[in-house]
């Protein structure tokens, strides 16, 4: 929290702010507008825009309608807004017209993934054309959309460039019809405390949503780190921010004590033997019981938890080192 208090004080918040709708899409004609705060998606409650993102990529755009409550010059405002159907050429790349980089998420079994694209990478170039922000990426599918012929993309993973020259393919797809901000504004002095426990909550959120993808079995292995792609990322981390100074890359290292503390945190109170959280179910069944069991009994259990877990860390370190060599 104290850390959350340093990240929003200096680095400011993402309010969940609309910042684009597509003109004369089912959006508008629903009554959206440019400027409208969200406040709920499909009964979810969002507080800043990294809310949305965190929905996105655990659910899919689906042709059901998205019922929105926005707030509107201190109004509420209840919205259905119609999810946007495509049906063209896809490469297979989401991104944020309003991110610095232009960072992309790869779906699943399309060309960009079969290429070697990952979630994460930053398109630099496309065709020798220069990309240097979503924007910029935005407004080169709008002058030159796929028409079904191979481009080639200059990408950045870690920090390294690759080329790799995707063939679109043909498909029907259903999407946002309007964009919502992802970066960060001065926070007013009034809701620092508010919106610094809101990154804390945001962080111990998604580490709860992502298990929960993960043992729903939608997480894919390369999805799954440990200790060596956490340091690897911070290490890239530190160098992409170099450029922009010592504050950032101070700002960024902090971000990722709260991403570490958050999923520390979580991890170690789950109800797994050798973990504090299998000693508190173990409490607690004595509570229910009203005596303790067999110390011998317990620790066998902790002892097999003890080797599971040393099973799962050498395979996460396996899977580390072959996503470096990737």
């Amino acid at each position: 929290f104290i850390l959350a208090l340093i990240i929003v004080g200096i680095g400011g918040y993402d309010p969940a702010l609309v910042s684009y709708v597509d003109e004369g899409s089912g959006a508008e004609k629903a009554g959206l507008m440019v400027g409208d705060e969200i406040k709920s998606l499909n009964g979810e409650r969002i507080v800043i825009g990294r809310d949305i993102m965190l929905y996105y990529l655990l659910n899919e755009v689906t042709e059901e309608p998205i019922e929105l409550l926005v707030e509107r010059d201190g109004k509420e405002v209840e919205l259905t807004v119609p999810s946007e159907q495509v049906t063209q050429y896809f490469i297979g790349i989401s991104y944020s017209a309003d991110s610095e980089e232009a960072e992309i998420s790869v779906t699943e079994d399309y060309p960009a993934q079969a290429a070697g694209m990952i979630t994460g990478d930053i398109i630099t170039a496309i065709d020798g054309t220069a990309i240097n922000s979503g924007k910029d990426l935005q407004d080169y599918f709008t002058e030159k959309p796929l028409d079904g012929s191979p481009v080639t993309v200059t990408y950045k993973h870690s920090t390294k460039e690759y080329n790799a020259t995707i063939t679109p393919e043909w498909n029907t797809l259903y999407q946002l019809p309007f964009n919502y901000n992802v970066a960060r504004y001065e926070t007013p002095p009034s809701k620092i405390l508010r919106y610094s426990l809101t990154e804390v909550r945001f962080w111990i959120s998604s580490t709860v949503d992502s298990l929960k993808y993960l043992i729903s079995g939608k997480a894919h292995r390369e999805d799954v780190g440990s200790a060596v792609r956490v340091v690897s990322e911070i290490s890239n981390s530190v160098e992409d921010s170099k450029e922009y100074g010592a504050k950032i890359v101070f700002l960024n290292l902090v971000y990722w004590a709260i991403v570490i503390s958050a999923n520390l945190g979580v991890m170690n109170l789950l109800p797994i033997p050798a973990l504090d959280g299998g000693r508190l179910l173990f409490m607690f069944i004595e509570v229910i019981r009203g005596k303790p069991l067999s110390p011998e009994k317990e620790g066998m259990v902790h002892f097999i938890g003890f080797i599971l877990l040393i099973l799962l860390m050498i395979f996460l370190f396996y899977n580390d080192i072959v996503y470096l060599l990737r």
